[in-house]
């Protein structure tokens, strides 16, 4: 009889498991869930102007590089990738509305620097002491855009522009249309411009931070120039800053990815790393390329 009132006790208790499994699966866990609210939504215009007065916030900063991955073009056209773990990003805003921000990304291997990416107010420049890369250019902003300059894989003030570092220039013939996806919990704002009207840039903001999250630039037959991915914001008081970045260049299958962190602001005087080198050690005068040279007689 014990044994016949333990299988029974068993029995209704199997029964009551069930039962709970049973509800679980048809309701799932959701009602358990607390909802997070959706923010009230906010025009283009003020999407727009949050994601500026976030740039011009950003102060003097440092970070360390906790991996990072490039495959880069050299002036021979070969391909090369590389990737590790260490290096640093200083960055400096504008002395002034519209001027050029200052960059200097260099990320680096057991072996020493694999390549740097920096500018001033006034130039830019690329190199790697890898005597395999063959990359080492520099240019004038003065020139960029010029059918005189040549196109730098990497230009500083794209970089800064696509990892939302940089405020968008303005631009009179810009159409601004807010779409909402609810899939993803995020804004498109799609600029059609001037002659043609076509889709030029489309940019994505989470629904909830409003920070941008994706940028992707289109050429007038509707292909993707660049594109970017943004995540794992940082609060560098009082600005957000990525600190996962994506850039691609789909045509030649060129990408730059990092992994940043430890942001810390930095008003130090770092002029040297600003200044662009004359002479790099392990490369040759004659394969240190000014982009531009041709405009300088124009």
């Amino acid at each position: 009889m014990d044994f016949l009132k333990n299988t029974g006790r068993t029995t209704q208790t199997a029964i009551g498991w069930l039962g709970v499994i049973l509800y679980l699966a048809a309701t799932g866990c959701e009602p358990q869930r607390q909802v997070r609210p959706l923010p009230e939504p906010l025009s283009a215009a003020a999407i727009l102007a949050q994601y500026q007065a976030n740039i011009a916030s950003i102060p003097p900063f440092r970070a360390f590089v906790k991996k990072w991955e490039v495959n880069l073009l050299d002036s021979q056209g070969k391909k090369h990738n590389y990737k590790d773990s260490s290096g640093k990003v200083f960055y400096r805003p504008p002395l002034e509305a519209g001027g050029a921000a200052l960059v200097h990304l260099q990320a680096d291997t057991a072996l020493g620097s694999a390549f740097v990416i920096a500018s001033n107010q006034k130039e830019y420049w690329i190199y790697s002491k890898n005597p395999k890369q063959n990359i080492a250019q520099w240019g004038k902003y003065e020139h960029l855009g010029k059918p005189c300059a040549e196109n730098m894989p990497m230009n500083p003030q794209i970089l800064l522009e696509y990892i939302g570092l940089r405020p968008l220039a303005p631009d009179p013939n810009q159409v601004l249309e807010p779409v909402y996806d609810p899939q993803t919990n995020s804004f498109s704002i799609i600029a059609a411009y001037g002659e043609g009207s076509y889709l030029k840039r489309k940019m994505v903001f989470d629904r909830y931070t409003y920070l941008v999250c994706e940028i992707t630039e289109f050429d007038p037959e509707g292909n993707i120039l660049m594109q970017s991915t943004l995540q794992d914001y940082q609060l560098l008081e009082p600005s957000w800053i990525p600190g996962d970045i994506l850039l691609r260049y789909p045509a030649d299958d060129t990408y730059i990815h990092l992994k940043l962190h430890r942001f810390r602001a930095d008003p130090a005087d770092r002029t040297k790393l600003f200044e662009r080198p004359v002479r790099i050690a392990g490369i040759d005068a004659d394969e240190y390329l000014q982009i531009d040279k041709p405009c300088e007689n124009e």
